[in-house]
C-alpha cells in the first residue's frame, strides 16, 4: 500500500537523518578537538622545553667560565686550589640546578673542584663522558645519570673540553646537574595540568636523565618502542608522535623538542583519552539531545506504521518494551540498592569493631583489677554481649561480599567424579572431558564451593583457548616436596596458550588475554585464592601452540578418627598468628571476621612481663583501653597517634632501642598507615615483633601478601599475651 511504503519511508529517514546528521557534527567537532589538543601538546612541551634551555644556558655559561678560569699550567692552578675553588664555588651561588662543578687534567686526575678540596686518588677514566671527549671534541656533551664518587648524590655531567694552545686534549670541565632539579618542576607542571602525564628529559640515545613521574620498574631507559624514541633516532627535532606504548595499549600522545646543540630532548606526554574528553563529553551531550528527538520520531512512525497494518498488535507491543523497561530500571536500582547497603554495613562493621575493642580491652582490665568480681553474671553477660557482636560484625562482612571462608575435608576420589557433569555443561560439545584421580589419594582441607568454583574458571578459560574443540584433562594426584604430603590437582587443556612475557601476570586481578567483553581477568586470580587461602600455591606452565596446564598444590589434610582435620598446618587458617609475620594464620583472622573473646584464666591474668610496647593508634578511646590492658601485664606502654609518630619514636635514640614489641592499627590518618608502618619497620628493625590490628578485612591484603602478623579486632587476651610471651617472656 502506498500509506504504508510512505511509512516505511518516513521510518528509514527518522533514522538516517539524525545518524547522519550525528556523525558529521561528531566528524567536524573531532577535526576541531584534534587540533586543540595538538596545540595544547605543542605549548606544554614549548613550556617545558624553555625550562631546559635557560638550565643549560646556566651550564654551558659556567663551563665555559670555568674553562677560562682554569687555562693555564694544572701544577699551578692546584697550587692555588683553594682560591679556584672559591672562585667556582661564587659562580654557583644562586643556581640550584648545579651540584657541583669539576676540572679533570689530562689524565682524570681532578685539578680543582667547587665544593671542597680535591681527592688525587679520584679518577673518571673510566667514565663514558671522559672517554668520549678525550676520543674527541665533541662540544658540550652529557653523560648519562650516575652516582657521583665523591659526593654519593645522583647526578649527570654537561663536559666541555678545556682549551689548549696547541689542540691537544687538556681535559674536562664538567658542570653536575641535578637530576631532582627537573623532577622537581615537571611535578609542578603536572600538578598544574591534569592533562599531561608524564615529563622526561631523554638523550638521543634514549637513556633518562629526568622524569615526572618517576617510572615504576626503576627503568632508566625509554620504552624500546616508543614512538617518540623513533622520532629521535631519525634525528627530528621536534615534533608530535600519536601511538602505544606498553602492555596497556592505551594510545598515547607525546611532543618532543631538543635542545639546541646538546645531544637531548624533552618529551611531554599525554593520555589521548583525556586530551579527547571534552569531545566525548561535547558528543555525549549532543546525543543525549538528538536520541529523544529520533527516538521520539521512530517510535511516531512505527506506531503509525503498525497501526496500519495490525494495531491491536503495536499495543501489545508497547505494553511488552514498556514492561521491560521497567523490570531493566527495577533491576538497576535494586543493584545500587545492594551496593549502597554493602558500602553502608562495611563501615558500620569497621566502628563497631573499635567500640568491640572498646568494650573486651576494658572488661579485661577491670578482671585484672577486681579478679573477685571475673566471675559474676554481668562479666559474663558482657562477654557474651561481646561474642554476640563479634558474630554480628562477621555477618556484616558477609553482607558486603567479604565472606567467611568454610574450609572442610574433601576426598577428591568421590567429590571430582561428582562435578564432572557442571564441568561438562561448561565446556560445551565440541570440549572431550577427562577425570583421573588416584586411588590412594589423601584428602584435603579446602572450601568445597571456591574450589568447584576455580574448577568452573579453568574449564571456562579452556573453553576460550580450544574454540575450534579440544580436550579438558582433570587430574589429581599425590606428590612429597619438602617433606610435606601435597595433593596436587591439574587441569589442562590443548589450546593456543600463553606467551612467556606476561606468563606470570596471568593471574593478577582483572588482567586478561581475553578479547575486551569477554573476560574480567579474575578467573585465574579466584584460582590462586583458593590454593593460597588452604595453605598451597598456584603453578601454570604453558607453551604457546601447545596448550596450557594450571596446577593447584593442596596440603594433604591430617585426618583423625572422627574424620576432622587434625593437622596444625591444614587448620593454620583458623587461629591468630605468632609475632613473626609469617604464619599465615593472620589472613584467617581477617577474612573470617573478628577472634571470639573467651574466659581468661586466673593465671593468664595475673601474669606479668618486663618490657616497653610501643601502641599507634589514632582512636583515642581504643588507644586508652588497650594501654590500659598492656599496663595491666607489667609492661611500659608509649602511645603514637599515627605512623609518622611511630616512626619518630622507634628512631628516637634510648627510647627507639628500649622498645620491645609495635601494636599498630591498619588504618590511621596521614599518608602512611598501620600497614605500610610495619613494612618499614621491618626493613628498618626487622628483629623487633609487629603486629598489625585491623576491624576491616578489606585494609589488610597488602600486609597478607608481605606475610605481616594481622590480627582482628577485638583482639582476644590470649593472642595479645601469646605475642607478648614471644616478644618479651614471662616474668
Amino acid at each position: 500500500m502506498p500509506l504504508v511504503r510512505w511509512l516505511n519511508a518516513a521510518l528509514f529517514g527518522a533514522v538516517l537523518l539524525p545518524a547522519t546528521a550525528f556523525v558529521l557534527v561528531g566528524w567536524w567537532t573531532y577535526e576541531q578537538a584534534l587540533q586543540a589538543s595538538h596545540d595544547t601538546v605543542v605549548r606544554r612541551a614549548d613550556l617545558v622545553y624553555q625550562h631546559a634551555r635557560r638550565t643549560f644556558d646556566v651550564a654551558e655559561k659556567l663551563t665555559l667560565e670555568a674553562a677560562l678560569l682554569t687555562t693555564g699550567n694544572d701544577d699551578v692552578i692546584r697550587r692555588h686550589e683553594s682560591d679556584v675553588r672559591q672562585r667556582l664555588s661564587d659562580m654557583l651561588l644562586g643556581v640550584p640546578s648545579v651540584v657541583n662543578l669539576n676540572v679533570w687534567d689530562a689524565m682524570a686526575v681532578p685539578v680543582v673542584r667547587s665544593d671542597r678540596a680535591i681527592d688525587p686518588t679520584v679518577t673518571v677514566i673510566d667514565r663514558s663522558y671522559f672517554t668520549r671527549q678525550a676520543a674527541e671534541d665533541r662540544g658540550f656533551d652529557l653523560s648519562e645519570v650516575l652516582k657521583g664518587r665523591q659526593t654519593g648524590r645522583e647526578l649527570f655531567n654537561l663536559t666541555h673540553r678545556r682549551p689548549a694552545a696547541d689542540g691537544r686534549f687538556n681535559g674536562i670541565v664538567a658542570v653536575s646537574l641535578n637530576p631532582e632539579y627537573f623532577r622537581d618542576y615537571y611535578r609542578a607542571i603536572l600538578a598544574q595540568n591534569t592533562d599531561v602525564e608524564s615529563i622526561s628529559l631523554v638523550r638521543t640515545d634514549g637513556d633518562l636523565l629526568a622524569r615526572w613521574p618517576v617510572p615504576a620498574t626503576g627503568t632508566t631507559h625509554v620504552a624500546a618502542d616508543s614512538p617518540s624514541l623513533e622520532a629521535i633516532r631519525s634525528g627530528e627535532s621536534s615534533g608530535v608522535v600519536y601511538g602505544r606504548v606498553g602492555g596497556s595499549g592505551e594510545p598515547r600522545v607525546a611532543a618532543f623538542r631538543r635542545v639546541e646543540e646538546l645531544p637531548v630532548y624533552v618529551v611531554v606526554s599525554f593520555s589521548q583519552a583525556a586530551l579527547m574528553s571534552g569531545w566525548v563529553r561535547t558528543m555525549g551531550i549532543v546525543g543525549a539531545m538528538a536520541l529523544p528527538i529520533t527516538l521520539l520520531l521512530i517510535a511516531v512512525t512505527a506506531i503509525a506504521r503498525r497501526r496500519v497494518q495490525l494495531e491491536q498488535q503495536a499495543q501489545l507491543d508497547l505494553h511488552e518494551q514498556t514492561r521491560l523497561r521497567a523490570a531493566s530500571e527495577k533491576s538497576v536500582l535494586e543493584a545500587h540498592r545492594r551496593e549502597t547497603l554493602s558500602t553502608l554495613t562495611a563501615g558500620v562493621a569497621h566502628d563497631f569493631n573499635n567500640l568491640l575493642a572498646i568494650l573486651t580491652n576494658s572488661l579485661h582490665i577491670q578482671n585484672v583489677r577486681h579478679p573477685e568480681h571475673a566471675s559474676e553474671p554481668q562479666n559474663a553477660a558482657m562477654r557474651r554481649a561481646v561474642q554476640s557482636g563479634t558474630r554480628l560484625t562477621r555477618q556484616l562482612l558477609s553482607l558486603t561480599r567479604r565472606q567467611t571462608l568454610r574450609p572442610e575435608v574433601i576426598d577428591l576420589r568421590t567429590w571430582l567424579p561428582e562435578i564432572e557433569e557442571l564441568l561438562r555443561t561448561t565446556l560445551g560439545r565440541s570440549i572431550a572431558l577427562s577425570v583421573d584421580v588416584a586411588s590412594n589419594l589423601p584428602p584435603v582441607l579446602v572450601d568445597a564451593a571456591e574450589l568447584e568454583l576455580a574448577l568452573v574458571n579453568l574449564a571456562v578459560n579452556a573453553k576460550h583457548a580450544q574454540p575450534h574443540g579440544g580436550v579438558f584433562v582433570v587430574n589429581a594426584d599425590g606428590m612429597v616436596e619438602g617433606g610435606k604430603k601435597l595433593v596436587t590437582l591439574s587441569a589442562r587443556d590443548e589450546g593456543h596458550g600463553i606467551p612467556s612475557d606476561i606468563l606470570g601476570r596471568v593471574s593478577e586481578p582483572f588482567f586478561t588475554t581475553k578479547e575486551r567483553g569477554s573476560g574480567s581477568g579474575l578467573g585465574l586470580n579466584q584460582v590462586r585464592g583458593v590454593a593460597e587461602a588452604a595453605g598451597g600455591e598456584l603453578r601454570i606452565e604453558s607453551a604457546v601452540g601447545q596448550g596450557t596446564t594450571v596446577r593447584l598444590i593442596l596440603p594433604a589434610a591430617d585426618v583423625g578418627p572422627d574424620g576432622a582435620a587434625g593437622s596444625d598446618e591444614t587448620q593454620g587458617a583458623d587461629r591468630a598468628g605468632g609475632s613473626g609475620g609469617s604464619d599465615r594464620s593472620g589472613e584467617s583472622d581477617a577474612v573470617t571476621g573478628a577472634v571470639e573473646p573467651k574466659l581468661v584464666s586466673s593465671t593468664a591474668v595475673g601474669r606479668k612481663f618486663h618490657g616497653h610496647v610501643l601502641v599507634a593508634e589514632d582512636n583515642d578511646d581504643v588507644a586508652a583501653a588497650t594501654i590500659a590492658l598492656i599496663a595491666s601485664l607489667g609492661l611500659k606502654v608509649t602511645r603514637a597517634v599515627n605512623a609518622d609518630d611511630a616512626l619518630r619514636v622507634l628512631r628516637t635514640p634510648q627510647l627507639g632501642d628500649d622498645i620491645g614489641f609495635l601494636l599498630t592499627d591498619a588504618v590511621m590518618p596521614g599518608a602512611m598507615g598501620g600497614v605500610e608502618l610495619a613494612m618499614t619497620v621491618r626493613g628498618e628493625r626487622p628483629r623487633l615483633p609487629v603486629t598489625v590490628i585491623t576491624g576491616y578485612a578489606e585494609n589488610v591484603q597488602s600486609a597478607l601478601d608481605a606475610k605481616l602478623d594481622v590480627v582482628h579486632k577485638p583482639l582476644a587476651l590470649e593472642d595479645l599475651m601469646t605475642r607478648l610471651q614471644g616478644a618479651f617472656g614471662a616474668a
